[in-house]
């Protein structure tokens, strides 16, 4: 059947057939029949042959009449003009393209001749192929919506038939009445068992998608209206588009193509326009004809009879088994009464296999029964998740909606006592299936073995006539134990561990479904308001305040508000209880005033604690952790009456509304109180912050000060909100319970305003002292938001998210007791620290203190005094404090998570805005025709959503403070503990960094949607371009890799390079810093270690040698030098003494006896201080010997010249000058 359909206005069908959905079949029959007529004519009068007039000459016949366009030249080809010369593309004039009446597709197969055949360019001829391309895909999609369109309006033409026959197929379904023949097996019963369990599943899976269909009928008839506007404006615009290209009369091949392809999109969203139609009128009939929940009630009465037959079949199955395995057991009783002694054994095992199997057997019933339960259960949560969703799809995230979803949440059954169970049942099918493995080796052991096994331990033995005598009879027996017990009982344990397995799969399957609802519900809720705005209750409330005395009882019927009676019965349970458990309420009663009177005298020791520890040079901890321990038990009396009462009050509360509001709000008051009082009693003067934390004081009295305003305003506030809110009170409960809220969320920000004030605050000093740091800089950052936390969640109470503040409330206080208690953790740590390092410096100064003793009493000389003050305790504790630091980091962060976590999956809701589209590649598994596969790569769409962009920056954020403490705490708390020298550390500390930032960066580019096969040829252009431009930089990069892992070089290395001279302080990417022993930086980058000359002293070991040059006089004592030379080397305590020292006779100068003495020392760095001291040495030594040590020296003798040779010399030297005289 092939129709056109005209495109009827779906408003104007809903106006002109404004009928409903049918409760019962039958009813309203006469509004169906003419819903159906209705239905019927518009599709029938819509319908025109489709094909195309062969005289008129054009490309495309006109699929569809639309609306917007009554004039037929507008959806008329404008392709019979004469197209313009190609010159400058083609050598010869493109024709006008006339279309085959019959085949629509020639249009674009001529034209694709043509492109191939024409000179266009390359890129003019994948343009064109590609919109002729496009053009043929829609062809196709015309013809499938045709198609659609017939199929839907065949149906429509028999909804009558088929809600006829339903009803009559629901009919017998009601008459069904579930049977089974008599005297049937046990395996043919278990075998139809099987079969009743998997029709059983495929029915109920019919039902839940008959349920899902029936409430999707709504919904779909919204996205039908949601639709058509979209294509009816589509379509004008489309329309717009092939007017404006017909007007201009392109000659191109290209324009012709994209002409047609325009032609064809016209067709193609016009038909979809008729395929919507066609459902809307096919899902009218059927609403009409109530075929939906007719579809519903035969789906769920098939699931129903077959659940009947089920349970019939399973109670004869029960039966059956109890009946045989009663039976077996008699049948071993009798068999055990008449064997032979020796065959006892076969009989008491007989014996044992049938009471198992009876006891099986009840098991089996029970793990049924449990099951059974087990299923429903998940059917109710899977079917509340389908019908959460849907309500969501269909209606929104309303306010009602909302609500229900908070219900839903609500009712969700523990999952901690699933997991517990699920434990158990593990151990359970374990020892189960143990069980069914030994029954099977012994199903399957020989006979010979067995009846070898059971004569060797027969008492008395047996001799080999006796046993010849009972070996047939024994493998009879043993025969029949297996076909009679045996066999049986592997069945039923069989049987017993399926059922466990199944029992276990299904209460699985409930987790799942609880955390996919949790999911689903917590990404959703926590932004949907929860009741109305504050100030229309409000007016509301003040129009009725003369409510009526029912207004202010509770919903429930054992009102408590006003009546007398109610309280009195309250009392009475209350009574009872005491009576009941007397002994804990005294115990109880009595601890507590105990605690109550020992509060003074716990102060007074608090105080007392605090002065001794702050006297100078303490070093126990103890009295610290002894103050904690007071301090807890200080604050804990008035936290641990409101605690009990709540617990008592909450078991014997029952149904009374009063008790459970009451039991509540003592809860909420000890919940909010004891942090607070802790901290308190932390603050109190001479207290543990005072005293034992060195914490100002005047600070500490800000803080104690401030949480006592939250214990007498904020915490009362909060008590009474939470009474209110569980009290049931009819009449403004709600208003009242915000009212209460916003008041002490308010009262709460102007407490924090006062703590956190940066001039008078608790942080001030902290601010002032540190004026261009981070605190001080961004205070009109921080400051603000602590202050708006508070108030932005009064601001969700009074609009309407009043579950919203409530849960934001709840995860905020958990954080901050959170980060308090770390707070506190790491003050104790610090303070242990201190104290462990001053222990450790008291210790070295009493040392030195004894050694200047003893050296003063073996000389005239007063003892070295030492000066206690002067050692510095904070440069000690600093590498302490920046790994506590980062362990505090770490553990807030994990606590954070934890209490966290629920409210995360809210922010799903920014997962749905995308910002823009990428792509990513997939594998998947393909099918081939020899019957193989293969696997192949695809891209798919991906969008990038404001939850990845955020995810992005948080991965960099937790990456930049990994690349800063990860390393130094990896150093401090792993590497210190290995047998790794210091470069081997600085070498793994150091490519950490860099695993840290390639990983930071790969995962914050993958977040992004930026996959290494969309940069890999941009990475490839930038690699070589740096690598040209900056080849110096990269030489160097490669160089400090080469070096980090090779080493020819290490941080702590003695190297001299270019005549400097230093200690390796630093290998960076691109230098390495040499530090002078004129404590100068020397930067030299990295390739000049790898390609020039480098003098390393320690490379191998950092012994080196160091040599003295002395000198002699004359006559001096040789060996007696050279023995003073090694004495003196050898009393030095740096001086090894293997390699030993040498000191020898080198040569005669010209003014002394050279001697060399060479001595090894432990390190390089410290030649200095022993080249000082053994020059020292060796003087003292020399001159108590009375050895000179020589030096330079030249004598001069002057002798009389007689007077005839002076003249001679006079007279010489003038005659020798006279030449040089006349020259000049």
């Amino acid at each position: 059947m092939s129709a056109q359909i005209t495109v009827p206005n779906l408003t104007e069908f809903r106006r002109v057939s404004p009928f409903r959905c049918v409760g019962v079949p039958g009813a309203s029959e006469l509004a169906a029949d003419s819903r159906l007529a209705i239905a019927a004519l518009l599709v029938f009068f819509s319908a025109l042959p489709l094909g195309s007039n062969p005289a008129n000459g054009q490309v495309l016949a006109p699929f569809l009449n639309s609306p917007q366009r009554e004039s037929d030249e507008s959806t008329e080809s404008k392709l019979d003009a004469k197209p313009k010369a190609e010159a400058a593309t083609s050598g010869e004039d493109d024709k006008p393209v006339v279309a085959a009446p019959a085949d629509t597709g020639a249009v674009f197969k001529t034209l694709a001749s043509r492109v191939e055949q024409s000179q266009l360019s390359d890129e003019d001829k994948a343009a064109t192929l590609a919109t002729i391309a496009q053009g043929e895909s829609q062809l196709a999609e015309i013809q499938t919506q045709q198609k659609l369109v017939d199929e839907r309006t065949d149906t429509l033409s028999i909804v009558p038939q088929r809600a006829k026959k339903l009803t009559e197929k629901l009919s017998e379904l009601t008459k069904f009445k579930p049977a089974l023949p008599e005297d049937q097996t046990l395996p043919n019963l278990e075998v139809q068992l099987a079969n009743a369990d998997a029709e059983l599943v495929i029915a109920k899976k019919a039902a839940s998608d008959a349920e899902t269909a029936m409430a999707r009928a709504t919904g779909r008839h919204r996205e039908i209206e949601t639709e058509l506007p979209a294509l009816q404006e589509k379509l004008t615009t489309l329309t717009v588009k092939d007017e404006a290209s017909d007007a201009e009369k392109a000659a191109s091949l290209l324009a012709q193509a994209k002409r047609a392809e325009t032609q064809v999109a016209v067709k193609l969203v016009t038909a979809r326009i008729a395929a919507l139609n066609a459902e809307a009128a096919l899902l009218a009939a059927e609403v009409a004809a109530n075929m939906p929940q007719l579809r519903r009630d035969v789906a769920v009465r098939q699931s129903e009879n077959l659940q009947a037959q089920n349970d019939l079949i399973k109670t004869a199955v029960e039966k059956k088994r109890a009946v045989e395995a009663a039976k077996r057991v008699e049948s071993a009783n009798e068999q055990l009464a008449t064997l032979h002694p020796a065959l006892q054994p076969i009989g008491e095992k007989n014996k044992k296999l049938a009471k198992d199997s009876q006891t099986l057997a009840k098991d089996i019933e029970a793990v049924r029964l449990l099951l059974e339960e087990r299923t429903l259960k998940l059917e109710q949560l899977e079917s509340s998740l389908k019908q959460a969703e849907t309500r969501v799809d269909t209606v929104g995230l309303t306010d009602a909606v909302g609500a229900m979803l908070r219900n839903l949440k609500q009712g969700l059954p523990s999952a901690g006592e699933f997991h517990l169970r699920a434990a158990e049942r593990q151990t359970l099918i374990n020892d189960t299936q143990y069980e069914l493995f030994e029954l099977t080796d012994l199903r399957n052991k020989r006979l010979e073995l067995m009846v070898d096994q059971i004569f060797a331990t027969a008492n008395p033995p047996m001799s080999l006539q006796q046993r010849a005598d009972l070996s047939g009879e024994a493998k009879e027996l043993l025969q029949q134990q297996r076909a009679d017990f045996l066999d049986p009982a592997i069945r039923t344990q069989t049987n017993y561990f399926n059922a466990l397995v199944s029992l276990s799969t299904v209460e699985q399957q409930i987790l799942k479904t609880v955390e996919s609802i949790r999911l689903y519900v917590d990404e959703r809720v926590l932004w949907v308001r929860s009741t109305k705005p504050l100030t229309s209750q409000l007016s509301q409330w003040f129009q009725n305040r003369e409510p009526e005395a029912s207004q202010l009882m509770p919903s429930s019927d054992e009102g408590w508000f006003l009546h007398s009676a109610a309280w009195d019965g309250a009392w009475q349970r209350l009574f009872d209880e005491v009576k009941r458990r007397f002994f804990l309420w005294l115990a109880s009663v009595v601890a507590l005033i105990a605690l109550l009177r020992l509060r003074v005298s716990l102060r007074k020791e608090i105080a007392d604690l605090g002065h001794q520890v702050s006297q100078a040079g303490y070093t126990r901890f103890g009295p610290t952790m002894k103050t904690i321990l007071l301090t807890v038990l200080t604050a804990a009396p008035l936290f641990l009456i409101f605690a009990f009462l709540s617990w008592r009050l909450h078991a014997v509360a029952g149904g009374i509304t009063g008790m459970n509001a009451l039991s509540r709000a003592a809860f909420a008051f000890a919940l909010g109180y004891f942090p607070a009082e802790i901290l308190r009693q932390i603050c109190r003067p001479k207290g543990l912050a005072e005293s034992h934390f060195a914490l100002p004081s005047n600070k500490v009295a800000i803080v104690r000060r401030n949480m006592r305003l939250i214990l007498f305003i904020v915490i009362p506030l909060l008590t009474a909100a939470s009474f209110l809110d569980t009290s049931g009170l009819a009449f403004g409960r709600d208003t009242l319970t915000r009212c209460f809220f916003i008041a002490a969320m308010i009262a709460l920000a102007l407490i924090v305003a006062r703590l956190f004030n940066p001039q008078h605050g608790v942080f001030s000093q902290f601010i002032r002292s540190r004026p261009t740091g981070w605190a001080a800089r961004l205070v009109f950052v921080w400051y603000p938001l602590l202050i708006g936390l508070p108030v932005a969640l009064a601001i969700l109470a009074l609009v309407g998210y009043y579950f919203t503040s409530q849960q934001l409330g709840w995860r905020l206080y958990r954080s901050t007791v959170a980060l308090s208690i770390l707070s506190v953790v790491s003050l104790l740590v610090l303070r242990w620290a201190m104290l462990r390092r001053r222990q450790l410096k008291i210790d070295e100064l009493r040392q030195r203190r004894a050694a200047a003793a003893e050296s003063a009493a073996n000389s005239d000389a007063p003892p070295e005094l030492l000066d206690e003050n002067s050692i510095d305790l904070s440069s000690q504790v600093q590498q302490t404090r920046q790994i506590l630091q980062t362990a505090m980091i770490v553990f807030g962060l994990a606590w954070l998570w934890v209490v966290w976590k629920d409210v995360v999956p809210a922010l799903g809701l920014f997962d749905r805005w995308p910002l823009w589209e990428s792509t990513k590649t997939i594998s998947e598994i393909v099918p081939t025709d020899d019957g193989g596969s293969i696997t192949r790569t695809r891209d798919v769409p991906e969008k990038i959503t404001i939850a990845d962009v955020g995810f992005s920056l948080l991965s960099f954020g937790l990456m930049i403070v990994a690349i800063r403490d990860l390393p130094g705490l990896l150093d401090f708390a792993v590497l210190r503990r290995l047998p790794f020298d210091r470069s081997t550390r600085y070498a793994i500390t150091s490519l950490t960094t860099y695993l840290i930032a390639m990983l930071g960066l790969i995962v914050c580019c993958y977040g992004i949607g930026l996959r290494w096969n969309q940069i890999q040829w941009m990475a490839t252009a930038l690699t070589f371009g740096l690598a040209f431009g900056l080849q110096e930089m990269f030489a160097n990069f490669i160089a400090g890799i080469i070096i980090l892992f090779e080493q020819p070089i290490r941080v702590g290395d003695v190297v001299e390079i270019d005549g400097v001279t230093g200690v390796v302080s630093r290998i960076r990417i691109r230098a390495t810093t040499i530090t002078s022993w004129d404590r100068k930086d020397y930067i030299v980058p990295n390739k000049e270690f790898i390609t020039g000359k480098l003098l390393n002293w320690t490379r191998s070991d950092e012994i080196a040698r160091l040599t003295l040059e002395v000198g002699i006089a004359y006559g001096a004592n040789t060996n007696l030098a050279r023995d003073l030379l090694l004495k003196a080397a050898n009393d030095h305590t740096e001086v090894l003494s293997e390699p030993p020292p040498i000191a020898s006779f080198e040569q005669f100068g010209d003014n002394s006896l050279n001697y060399k003495l060479r001595v090894y020392i432990k390190s390089y760095e410290k030649r200095f201080h022993v080249s000082h001291d053994l020059h020292t040495a060796v003087n003292d030594l020399f001159a108590e010997a009375k050895i000179e040590i020589s030096f330079p020296q030249r004598d001069l003798h002057l002798r009389t010249v007689p007077e005839p040779m002076l003249k001679q010399i006079v007279e010489h030297a003038a005659s020798v000058a006279k030449p040089d005289v006349a020259k000049d």
